[in-house]
C-alpha cells in the first residue's frame, strides 16, 4: 500500500510535464507580436483590445503595425489607465515618434493625428515606464482610422475643382493644435469671370486665395464660412488651400465650392449637349459618299432629259430617195397659215418649230434661221412672199 501510494506523485508529475510541452508552443504563438518583425497589422476603423503587464509578467508588451499610402492621414484613439503607448515608423521601427506614458492621458484617452511620411508604422504598448507601477493587468483599447488624402499638398498637385461641383473635406491637427495637412484646390476661369467661392465649416477651418501665378490674393482664418466674390483678370486656374487652426485639437471638417465660372461653357450656353461635340470619321465619311451619288443622280437624270428635248425638236430636212421619213412633232403645235395665193398658186405652209437659213416654204426661201418661233416663221413667211411678189412686178415691168 505504502509503496504503491508513492508512485502516485510521480504519475501526476510526469502528466504535468507533458501538459506542459503540449501548451508552451501555443503561448509562443500567442505572444508573437511582441517583435515588430511579426506585429499585429491593424486594420483602418477596427477596434482592438488587450492587456500589458510588468516585464516579469506573463504580457510585457504589445506590438502593431499598420500600413498606409503616401498623403494618408492616421487617426489613433488609445485608451488606458496605466500603460505607455509608443508611436514608431521606419524599418522595423528603428525611429520612435511620439510616447504617451501612464498618467499623461487626462481621462484616459490621447488621440494622435500624424501625417504618412513612411509606408510602415508601429505601436508598441507596455509598462515601462518608472513613474508608476502597473497592475497585475493594464487594459487598454487601439482603434485607427486611415483618411486618404482627398486634396493636393501644394500649388502643383492642386485637386481639380470643377464649377458648380460642391467637395467635402477633412483637415487635421498635430496633438499640438497646429496644422496637419493643407489641401489645395484648383477651379478653372475665364478673364472676365467673378467667382463666388463658398467655404462651409463648423470648425475653424481657415483659407488662403492664390492666382495662376501663385501669388496671394486673400486669406483668412478660423472663422469657417466664407462667401467670397473674386474678380478675375486672367484666364487659367484659380487656386484655394484649406487648413484647420486650434479647434480644440479636433480636425476640421468642411464642404467647399466654386460658382460663376464660364470656362468650357460654350457648348452648354449654345444648348449642345456634351456628347454631340464630336461626329465619328466613318459617319462624315458615308454622308460625303451619300451627296456624291445624290448629285451624280440628279446630273444624269438632267442629261437624260436634255437628250430626250433634243431628239424631239430635231427636224430632219433631207429625206432619203423613194422613202418618207415623217417629222417629229414640234413642242408647240402650230396652226396652219394659208398664204396668200403667188403665181396662181395657192401657198399653204404648216408652221414648225425651226427653220433654217436656205429653207424653202410654200416656194419661199428663208434668208434667216428662225427657232422654234411659228410666229416669227409666219411673219418671215410673208416678208419672204412680198419679196417675191416685188420682184414679180419689176419683172413685168
Amino acid at each position: 500500500m505504502a509503496k504503491g501510494s508513492a508512485k502516485v506523485p510521480m504519475q501526476q508529475l510526469m502528466l504535468w510535464v507533458i501538459v506542459g510541452l503540449l501548451v508552451y508552443p501555443l503561448v509562443i504563438a500567442a505572444e508573437s507580436n511582441d517583435d515588430f518583425s511579426s506585429a499585429t497589422l491593424l486594420e483602418s476603423g477596427v477596434l482592438v483590445s488587450g492587456y500589458v503587464t510588468e516585464s516579469d509578467g506573463d504580457n510585457p508588451d504589445d506590438k502593431y503595425q499598420l500600413q498606409v499610402s503616401p498623403g494618408d492621414t492616421i487617426h489613433f484613439v488609445i485608451t488606458s489607465g496605466e500603460a505607455d503607448i509608443c508611436l514608431y515608423m521606419g524599418e522595423n521601427g528603428n525611429e520612435e515618434l511620439d510616447c504617451f506614458y501612464e498618467g499623461n492621458y487626462g481621462e484616459g484617452e490621447a488621440s494622435l493625428y500624424k501625417r504618412e511620411t513612411t509606408q510602415q508604422y508601429y505601436v508598441k504598448i507596455d509598462c515601462g515606464s518608472t513613474a508608476l507601477e502597473c497592475s497585475s493587468s493594464a487594459e487598454y483599447t487601439l482603434k485607427i482610422t486611415i483618411h486618404p488624402d482627398e486634396a493636393g499638398d501644394s500649388l502643383d498637385d492642386a485637386a481639380d475643382l470643377p464649377p458648380e461641383v460642391r467637395i467635402e473635406g477633412w483637415a487635421p491637427l498635430d496633438e499640438d493644435a497646429n496644422p496637419l495637412d493643407f489641401d489645395y484646390y484648383r477651379t478653372p476661369v475665364m478673364e472676365g469671370d467673378t467667382i463666388r467661392v463658398v467655404i462651409n465649416s463648423d470648425d475653424m477651418t481657415s483659407y488662403r486665395i492664390y492666382d495662376r501665378y501663385g501669388i496671394k490674393i486673400g486669406e483668412d482664418y478660423e472663422m469657417g464660412d466664407y462667401d467670397l466674390n473674386i474678380n478675375v483678370d486672367y484666364t487659367g486656374d484659380l487656386f484655394i488651400e484649406l487648413f484647420c487652426v486650434q479647434n480644440y485639437r479636433e480636425p476640421c471638417d468642411y464642404s467647399l465650392i466654386a460658382i460663376g465660372s464660364t470656362a468650357g461653357r460654350d457648348d452648354h450656353a449654345a444648348g449642345i449637349p456634351e456628347s454631340s461635340q464630336y461626329v465619328p470619321l466613318p459617319i462624315i465619311i458615308a454622308v460625303a459618299v451619300f451627296i456624291v451619288l445624290v448629285i451624280a443622280l440628279i446630273v444624269n437624270s438632267s442629261r437624260r432629259n436634255n437628250t430626250a428635248i433634243d431628239d424631239q425638236t430635231t427636224i430632219s430636212n433631207t429625206t432619203p430617195s423613194g422613202h418618207h421619213i415623217p417629222s417629229p412633232q414640234p413642242l408647240i403645235d402650230p396652226a396652219p397659215i394659208v398664204q396668200p395665193t403667188h403665181s396662181d398658186t395657192t401657198v399653204s405652209t404648216l408652221m414648225q418649230d425651226s427653220v433654217h437659213q436656205g429653207d424653202i416654204v410654200g416656194g419661199d426661201k428663208f434668208d434667216t434661221k428662225v427657232v422654234n418661233d411659228p410666229e416669227a416663221i409666219a411673219r418671215a413667211a410673208i416678208k419672204g412672199y412680198e419679196m417675191g411678189k416685188s420682184s414679180d412686178g419689176d419683172e413685168s415691168d
